[in-house]
């Protein structure tokens, strides 16, 4: 799996790097294939993407629009080496690009709740790296609001609302909790939407407004989610707040404590 992921890194850089190149020279369908050196709608390069996963993945609407006009509705949808369509992958790009497969009318619920490689729908990505347009647009195509991450797979179980709560994506969260998800959901671990919150993030992922994990805190607890609730390694989300980041006695601390809802941010 970890030389799979570090491939795709690889594939990834170059697909951006070439793009740069591709944007400035505005193809046709025809030199886009040769750019890519793959021969035919159903070509496939090395990590088995076709040129619809390319154009997709890169945002080259004009060439997305083209190779989806010459499709045949119904046609099963090729996946390359990781598991993914070209739908997938557009969605990782932008909603421009994303409704131009949606306006196929080719694409069901199968593929906007399907997963990738790692477990996690569109639903999660979009929640956790806030990206609100996509996360609205996946919504009001029936993306499963609750849908938890594959079994087996890296953080099993965790909902797009943990996802938003944990990089304290709090427009994300709004949008979730409007559209009935559970602020009671757990994952493989026991972790709540709290237990998210209260966790310093690993990595620079997420909002970094210095105020916006107590707005989303408080907005989970103001949409009745349960301070008092332990996981699986007995912790609540409180004393998972001190052990992870040192916020005792904070107003962060004592409002989960206290299990009453933020009435302002500092």
């Amino acid at each position: 799996m970890k030389s799979l992921a570090n491939s795709w890194l690889v594939c990834i850089y170059t697909l951006l790097e070439t793009t740069i190149a591709v944007e400035r020279e505005k193809p046709t369908p025809e030199e886009f294939a040769q750019k890519w050196r793959i021969s035919g709608h159903q070509g496939r390069n090395e990590h088995g993407l076709t040129l619809l996963h390319i154009a997709a993945l890169t945002g080259n609407d004009p060439i997305v629009r083209g190779l989806l006009e010459g499709r045949r509705q119904g046609e099963p949808w090729l996946v390359d080496k990781m598991g993914l369509t070209p739908f997938q992958h557009g969605m990782y790009g932008s909603v421009a690009t994303t409704n131009l497969f949606l306006e196929t009318g080719d694409i069901g619920k199968e593929q906007i709740d399907g997963y990738n490689t790692w477990g996690a729908a569109s639903i999660h990505i979009s929640s956790e790296y806030g990206r609100t347009e996509m996360l609205r647009l996946m919504l009001a195509n029936d993306a499963e609001v609750d849908l938890p991450k594959r079994q087996g797979s890296p953080y099993a179980g965790r909902t797009s609302l943990h996802c938003a709560a944990l990089r304290s994506q709090f427009e994300c969260c709004e949008i979730l909790i409007r559209h009935g998800a559970s602020v009671h959901a757990r994952d493989a671990h026991g972790a709540t939407v709290l237990h998210m919150a209260a966790l310093e993030p690993l990595c620079l992922v997420g909002n970094q407004d210095p105020n916006v994990k107590m707005t989303t805190m408080r907005m989970l607890l103001e949409a009745k989610a349960d301070p008092p609730i332990r996981n699986d390694a007995g912790h609540t989300a409180a004393e998972l707040l001190a052990l992870a980041s040192g916020h005792s006695a904070s107003e962060l601390w004592l409002a989960l404590c206290t299990h009453d809802p933020l009435i302002h941010i500092n």
